[in-house]
């Protein structure tokens, strides 16, 4: 890991409202929601040096980690199901929705709660909120914070 983005991945978590965090990816033809900390996270962080966008990398070797760290694994769906509910927002809302976003609809679906359009930032709230835990919802290619937000 670069010395640039671990700093800014340290100034990111530092300002955090959770760092409890679900991430949603496919594996096996199926979509999971897995349950990990902030330490796994940044192991998968890659910085975009061309944009200064700091994303996931969800790779099968991140997939094949996440399922030994996870806290828990949830299926959420079949195969692909993160960019159909994201066609299925657009469709709904009338405005372009992204896998982020499908991620966001089949992990507050499965938990009973319903997906709306919100821009609060990770340093004043989380995506969810299950059993009185705050969470951030992540997904493959996610950009979860800019150098330039950083101040960086």
């Amino acid at each position: 890991m670069s010395n640039k983005l671990e700093k800014a991945l340290n100034a990111y978590n530092n300002n955090a409202f959770t760092h409890n965090y679900i991430v949603v990816a496919e594996q096996w033809k199926q979509t999971y929601a897995f349950f990990i900390d902030w330490n796994v996270i940044k192991e998968f962080a890659t910085l975009d040096k061309s944009d200064g966008k700091i994303r996931l990398s969800i790779t099968a070797y991140a997939v094949k980690t996440m399922r030994r760290k996870a806290w828990q694994i949830v299926p959420l769906a079949g195969h692909n199901a993160m960019a159909e509910k994201a066609a299925e927002l657009t469709a709904r809302d009338g405005a372009n929705r992204n896998n982020g976003n499908g991620a966001e609809a089949l992990v507050l679906e499965k938990y009973g709660q319903v997906w709306e359009w919100d821009n609060v930032p990770y340093t004043d709230g989380p995506d969810v909120w299950i059993d009185g835990v705050p969470y951030q919802i992540k997904s493959d290619k996610a950009t979860f914070t800019t150098l330039k937000s950083l101040g960086m």
